[in-house]
């Protein structure tokens, strides 16, 4: 299944699909993570804030299709 379809399905409460949707984007997260902070452990705590928050906030994203812009904005922004 492609991010956006994912992504839709975790918007009607599929937690399954935002599972899904968080392994298509964990690489990218992660690697963001990382270059801000410097232990794993730093980074797997982030990590878990991270997908602890965009599954709070999944409600409030507008267009599946900028799912991994919001994420990034949103849950390691400022």
């Amino acid at each position: 299944m492609d991010l956006q379809s994912c992504v839709r399905k975790a918007q009607q409460g599929d937690r399954q699909a935002f599972v899904a949707a968080m392994r298509h984007v964990e690489g990218d997260l992660y690697g963001m993570a990382r270059s801000i902070l410097r232990s794993n452990e730093e980074c797997a705590d982030a990590m878990q804030e991270a997908m602890l928050h965009a599954y709070k906030s999944l409600p409030s994203l507008r267009e599946p299709a900028y799912f991994k812009t919001w994420l990034d904005a949103s849950c390691l922004g400022p």
